[in-house]
Parts: structure tokens; C-alpha cells; sequence
């Protein structure tokens, strides 16, 4: 089968285990978790206008990344913890379409959901926010599904044992602080994603064409990662 053949076969496989378990309510959850708190804001502060950016920071920083470990990170360990990794292997396709194959499922479906997010955020902020606004908002998430996708696939590669917990960890620790630090931003999946929003203050000093493209460099990095891993590394299954 050809790469994309397979990708395909493997992301419908994938599609039909998110349907039928229930991690995508995780995800649900919190995205919920982020409307329900700009409607609270804006029920306390009518047209407040910081409601719409905190609705945006809560979209790029938690629900996309945390989506993205839940339900990305995993693309190798799941196959090894399931023990259906022999049989993928021993099937003429390749390696890389178990990478692949998530991402064609999980980009769309994260993004859908942030998108979601940040209209119905949109909706409630009122006269806080403004239609261009939201389109910045929903195309950093976009960016941000995809970046956050690939970094965790990629963490996930390098620690299939521990895939969610290293991509959670470092979500929810170094993403968190690393924006803010003006010589270690650019490694910053946030700081792009925040600058692409318009809600940097740094945005005049970095374009969001700039931001795009280390964004795409970023995401070329940890999918190159996985690819490279997945390809050439043996694997065993765990021991009972």
C-alpha cells in the first residue's frame, strides 16, 4: 500500500476509536470549561475588553495543547500498549503512516473544536471583540492544532511509555512561561500562536508572517522527529 493509502486506512481506524471511547469528552470538557468562564467574566464584567483575550488565551494555551497530548501524543505507545504494533509492522505499509494517519484525524477534530471554542466565546463577549478578531483567533488555532499536534507525536516518538505525560508535562510547565522570555520565545509554540491572535505585545516587533513561519519550522522538527523515530527504532512489548 501506498503512504497515502495507508494513512487513510490508519486514520479511519483511529476515527473510529475516538467515536466509540470517550477521551474526545476530555477535550470537550475543557474547551466547555473556557466558555463557561468567559461567560462568567462577561456576565460580571459587561464588554470587558479583556474577556476576548482571555477566551483566546485559554484556547491556544490549554485546550489545544492538551488535546493535542491526549489524543495525539500516543500514536506510537498506543499501538505498543495494545499490542497491535506486530501487526501493523508486519503489513506492507509504512512505518510512518501510524503518524500520519492520527494527524489527518486529530488536526481537523482539534481544530474543530477550538473553533467551536472561540465562537461561542465570540458570541458572548459582545462589543469586546470584533469579526476580525475572531478570524485571527480561529486561524492561530488552526496553526496551533497543527503545531501542538506534531510536537506531541513527536514527544510521543521519542517517549512512547510515557507519551501523555511528557507532552502534558511540558504543556502545562516550560509552554507556559517560555513565551514570555524574549531569547527563548521563538522556540515557543505559544508565543507564535499568540502573536498569529494578535495578543503579543511583542506583535509590532514580530510579524505574524514571521510567527507562521517558526511556527512551520517548529512543526517541521518534532513531525521530522517522529517520522525518523518510527521508521528506524525496534520496538517490544511492554512486559506484564
Amino acid at each position: 500500500m501506498s503512504l497515502v493509502s495507508s494513512s487513510m486506512v490508519l486514520a479511519g481506524l483511529h476515527w473510529t476509536r475516538l467515536v466509540r471511547g470517550r477521551t474526545m469528552y476530555v477535550t470537550g470538557i475543557v474547551a466547555a470549561m473556557g466558555v463557561v468562564m468567559t461567560a462568567a467574566i462577561n456576565a460580571s464584567y459587561p464588554n470587558y475588553r479583556q474577556t476576548w483575550d482571555i477566551a483566546v488565551e485559554l484556547v491556544l494555551r490549554f485546550v489545544i495543547p492538551l488535546g493535542a497530548a491526549i489524543h495525539v501524543s500516543g500514536a506510537i505507545g498506543d499501538e505498543l500498549d495494545q499490542k497491535t504494533f506486530t501487526f501493523l509492522w508486519s503489513r506492507p505499509i509504512p512505518r510512518t503512516a501510524v503518524v500520519l494517519g492520527r494527524l489527518l484525524v486529530m488536526v481537523p477534530a482539534l481544530f474543530a473544536v477550538a473553533a467551536v471554542s472561540l465562537t461561542l466565546s465570540y458570541l458572548l463577549c459582545g462589543k469586546s471583540a470584533t469579526s476580525d478578531e475572531l478570524g485571527s483567533a480561529i486561524g492561530a488555532a488552526l496553526a496551533s492544532s497543527f503545531a501542538c499536534s506534531c510536537f506531541a507525536v513527536g514527544g510521543g516518538a521519542l517517549f512512547p511509555r510515557q507519551a501523555m505525560l511528557f507532552s502534558i508535562g511540558i504543556f502545562l510547565t516550560v509552554e507556559q512561561f517560555l513565551f514570555a522570555i524574549p531569547a527563548a520565545k521563538y522556540l515557543s509554540i505559544v508565543a507564535h500562536t499568540r502573536v498569529i491572535a494578535g495578543l503579543s505585545a511583542d506583535v509590532e516587533e514580530t510579524s505574524r508572517g514571521v510567527a507562521v513561519l517558526g511556527l512551520a519550522l517548529l512543526s517541521l522538527v518534532w513531525l521530522s522527529v517522529a517520522l525518523y523515530k518510527v521508521s528506524t527504532d525496534e520496538y517490544a512489548a511492554s512486559k506484564e
